[in-house]
C-alpha cells in the first residue's frame, strides 16, 4: 500500500493519463547505487526499512510483507537520480507493463539533452548521503556500533 500522503499525487497522475493504452513518462531516473535487504536477517532488514521511511511512498507494512513473501528474492533499495522531461513523452502500454512490476525498461531514445535535474548536485549529495547514513546506522547491531 501507498502512504496516505501520496494518494492525492497518484490520483492526479492517473487523471492526467492521456489514454488507457498509453504510458506517460515525465521523468528519467538513473540508478546511482543499490543495496539488497536480506530477508534471512529480518531484524536488520526491518530496521533498514524503517530507517528509509521518509525517502519513499510505500508503507513499511507493505515492504515487510514483500520481504517475507519472497524471502529468496531480496528487496533491492535503489538510490536514483531523477530528471524531469521538459515535455512528457508517451509510450504504448504493452503486456510487459501489466500486473505487478517494479521495474520496466523504457526506450533509450527519450530526449536527454534538455533534462532538468529534480535536485541540483549539492542537494542530491545531501539526500544520497542521508540515505546511505540511514542504511549504515540501521545495519548496526542493536546496542551500538560494531
Amino acid at each position: 500500500a501507498v502512504k496516505p500522503a501520496w494518494h492525492g499525487e497518484l490520483a492526479r497522475s492517473d487523471a492526467e493519463r492521456p489514454a488507457p493504452d498509453v504510458v506517460p513518462l515525465r521523468a528519467r531516473c538513473d540508478v546511482v547505487r543499490t543495496w539488497e535487504l536480506d530477508a534471512g536477517d529480518r531484524s536488520t532488514a526491518e530496521r533498514m526499512l524503517t530507517a528509509l521511511d521518509r525517502f519513499h511512498l510505500w508503507t513499511t507494512a507493505t515492504l515487510v510483507e514483500r520481504l517475507v513473501w519472497r524471502p529468496t528474492k531480496p528487496l533491492v533499495v535503489l538510490l536514483v537520480r531523477a530528471f524531469a522531461l521538459p515535455e512528457p513523452a508517451a509510450i504504448a502500454r504493452t503486456e510487459e507493463h501489466g500486473g505487478c512490476r517494479s521495474w520496466v525498461e523504457v526506450p533509450d531514445d527519450l530526449p536527454a539533452a534538455s533534462l532538468l535535474p529534480s535536485l541540483e548536485e549539492e542537494a542530491f549529495a545531501r539526500w544520497s548521503g542521508a540515505v546511505e547514513r540511514a542504511l549504515e546506522e540501521a545495519a548496526l547491531p542493536v546496542g551500538g556500533r560494531a
